[in-house]
């Protein structure tokens, strides 16, 4: 197989779905997603397991699954046998993403604002790291020198920000500020469009996910948010984001030639959320987990929110983050609420996934080995079985033994891997204090302050000289992106990807002239290179503010 002179451009729209898609192409609303539609392959992506962006984007940048690459979550146990938890970022990916693999192989690439890009990495080309950088003060830009220019051509680049509650009088504050994010990382693409020579180039938007995590209760009459006066005001919202990225779609694609094949791509799909799960409470109340005698108590945000109000946007987030670092605070929400000594599994990252604490593999193991396989399979049961009390719908769709999902596992994956019902997600008990949410004392379920969530049913579409006009695909998934990107380019796909090749929607003339082959692929991976307790600070606050912790 040789190299093709096929060129790439990734256009990724976080969170976007054909639920909310189809009826807007339907309605014309979406004129540039129709017309690559109409002239390409597309269908449902499905996401990876957990549908969260970190292993979700990781998995398309490595074609392999969170079991191999260890991105599992935004934070976790980073070793085997640890309680310590620390937030994720790029470092700790253990297989090579896309654009150093091309790297490896002389091609170039553009890498724009893809969540988990931090640190960036040393490319043939230009990266710009996404959601998981700390702060402008940090190194997220390759090369360096480009930061400056960076600068000049957006007017000074940005990282999101959102108040942590939103309130009905700041929503509008917010949906003005995603529009703001959104222009500020176009004008980067548009720049790099022209600036540079590539092979590869992706961007990625997160509008369509801030949008539908803030706004869905606006358009949903089922929402128990939902009311009539803010659906005349805010309904379109969600709708909106989507419109404004198709434009963008547009004005991008009128700079690049027209052979160029064009991916447009989700990490995951999305759907309404009603309810939060109190799975932490659960597993205490079933004897399954024992709270330490003192847990550290959440820290009311009122003073914090307060102080913040009076001060200019610098000032306010150093004040909130010096006010909000005490006793490791720098720190992801770990395990030191639970009293690891009568704990039998504990849950880890902000998705619920479970760890059994083993005897001889945690410091402080409680479960013999024996029992290893019995107590999952009762807890498989019993989650399974649990139901929201006023609906007695299902409040979990799937639970899996981490094998079951995951060819390969790095130690440290959970034990136990699990997929929220529609309409359902994990709520903290530490969330639900910083929040200031107070439910019943033995309440299963409660408030969320989302009101859209996360689903596996994401997007792709292909388009270009070499992809068959009209094709689907054969239950896509986003490891199956890579491999395919790999095969358009002309080159071998490594064969150590978990993905396949979506041959389907590849003409039979491209085919012929590049078959599809695999080959051993030897790139240093790098050590891992852990936030500082500066930086670990920052992304504690982004990420609250956004709604992951």
């Amino acid at each position: 197989m040789t190299q093709s002179n096929n060129r790439v451009m990734v256009f990724g729209m976080d969170g976007a779905t054909f639920d909310i898609m189809q009826p807007l192409l339907d309605a014309g609303r979406l004129p540039n997603l129709a017309r690559l539609i109409a002239r390409g392959a597309s269908g449902t992506l499905d996401s990876s397991v957990p549908e969260l962006s970190p292993p979700a984007w990781t998995s398309f940048m490595t074609g392999v699954t969170p079991g191999a690459h260890g991105v599992n979550d935004f934070f976790g146990p980073v070793e085997a046998g640890s309680y310590e938890t620390r937030f994720f970022n790029a470092s700790y990916r253990r297989r090579p993403p896309l654009w150093s693999l091309l790297s490896a192989r002389g091609r170039r690439s553009c890498v724009l604002n893809v969540p988990f890009t931090f640190p960036p990495d040393p490319i043939n080309g230009v990266m710009v790291s996404g959601m998981d950088t700390p702060s402008l003060e940090s190194a997220f830009v390759h090369p360096s020198e480009f930061r400056e220019e960076l600068d000049r051509v957006t007017g000074g680049y940005r990282l999101e920000r959102v108040e942590r509650r939103l309130s009905r009088r700041a929503v509008g504050r917010y949906a003005r500020s995603i529009e703001e994010i959104t222009e500020n990382r176009f004008r980067a693409a548009a720049h790099l469009l022209g600036r540079e020579s590539w092979d590869l180039f992706v961007v990625v938007f997160e509008s369509t996910d801030r949008a539908q995590h803030n706004f869905w209760k606006f358009r949903d009459p089922a929402h128990p948010e939902y009311n009539a006066r803010d659906h005349a005001r805010y309904g379109e919202l969600v709708e909106r984001a989507y419109e404004d990225l198709d434009r963008r779609l547009g004005e991008l694609l009128a700079l690049v030639p027209e052979d160029v094949t064009l991916c447009v791509m989700s990490d995951h799909g999305f759907g309404p959320l009603y309810k939060g799960v109190r799975l932490e409470h659960w597993l205490a109340r079933e004897g399954y987990l024992r709270r330490a005698a003192a847990p550290r108590a959440p820290r009311p945000p009122a003073l914090r929110e307060r102080l913040g109000a009076l001060l200019p946007g610098p000032a306010r987030r150093l004040a909130r983050a010096l006010l909000g670092r005490r006793g490791g605070d720098a720190l992801p929400p770990g395990l030191d609420a639970f009293a690891m000594a009568g704990t039998q599994v504990f849950p880890v990252g902000g998705y619920g996934n479970l760890v059994i604490n083993l005897q001889g593999r945690q410091p402080q193991g409680v479960v013999p080995e024996s029992e290893y396989e019995p107590l999952r399979a009762r807890l498989i049961a019993a989650l399974e079985g649990l139901r929201d009390p006023d609906t007695g719908a299902r409040l979990i769709e799937r639970v899996w033994r981490r094998e079951e999902v995951y060819p390969h596992c790095l130690a440290q994956t959970p034990d136990i891997i699990i997929r929220w019902s529609p309409g359902y997600y994990c709520v903290g008990e530490q969330e639900l204090g910083f929040l200031g949410i107070r439910p019943a004392p033995d309440a299963l379920t409660t408030a969320h302050r989302w009101s859209g969530n996360h689903l596996p049913n994401g997007v792709l579409m292909l388009a270009g000289p070499d992809i068959v006009p009209g094709a689907g695909f054969d239950e896509a998934a986003i490891i199956d992106v890579a491999p395919t990107l790999m095969a358009l380019l002309g080159e071998p796909v490594p064969s150590h990807m978990d993905g396949r090749v979506l041959t389907e929607a590849l003409s039979a003339d491209f085919l012929a002239r590049h078959p599809p082959r695999t080959a051993d692929y030897d790139l240093d991976i790098g050590e891992t290179r852990p936030f500082s307790e500066a930086e670990s600070a920052c992304i504690n606050e982004r990420l609250k503010d956004l709604g992951y912790l």
